[in-house]
């Protein structure tokens, strides 16, 4: 995968994340759906630029995240948290915040180093089905929340446009 190929990656991600109302949905689907953020933003980036995800592709991407998660983001996660709630230590909250965001930015390395994208016509259909079959992997049950929240996160993919190639 080329460097800037990540780096575009990673410009989606935080200018979709930054979108109105896309924080919340995405921290929603993954505190109450148990879902990856850096799994779905990559299923949007995948669908803008036209690559649509096999069961394959994506159960190796599941697999990959699952791991990531368990072993490395919910812990940092859980001890920023803890930090956070520590008198004096802004410092360390900030670091650790920093070290948060730097292994988000590495897991969605690794998710293009597992499953590197074939670009064509992109399209919301696309980004749609990729997500779509994320929620069946992932067994996540399509309740009024969890389809709200990826319909907001739909409808902000379209206002940023097509990807670069």
């Amino acid at each position: 995968m080329a460097k800037g190929m990540e780096v575009l990656f990673w410009d989606f991600s935080l200018a979709l994340y930054r979108a109105e109302g896309v924080q919340d949905a995405c921290l929603s689907l993954q505190n109450n759906a148990g879902l990856d953020v850096n799994l779905l933003l990559y299923c949007c980036w995948a669908g803008q630029g036209g690559h649509l995800f096999s069961h394959g592709e994506l159960r190796r991407l599941l697999d990959l995240s699952t791991g990531w998660q368990s072993a490395i983001m919910r812990p940092m996660r859980q001890l920023r948290q803890r930090i956070g709630k520590e008198v004096g230590a802004e410092g360390c909250y900030a670091g650790a915040k920093n070290l948060e965001l730097q292994l988000e930015r590495l897991e969605q390395s690794r998710l293009q180093q597992e499953v590197p994208l074939t670009w064509g016509k992109g399209s919301k259909e696309t980004a749609t089905a990729n997500l779509r079959t994320y929620l069946m992997l992932a067994a996540v049950v399509r309740d009024q929340a969890v389809n709200r929240n990826i319909s907001h996160l739909l409808d902000s993919i379209e206002s940023l446009g097509r990807p670069p190639a």
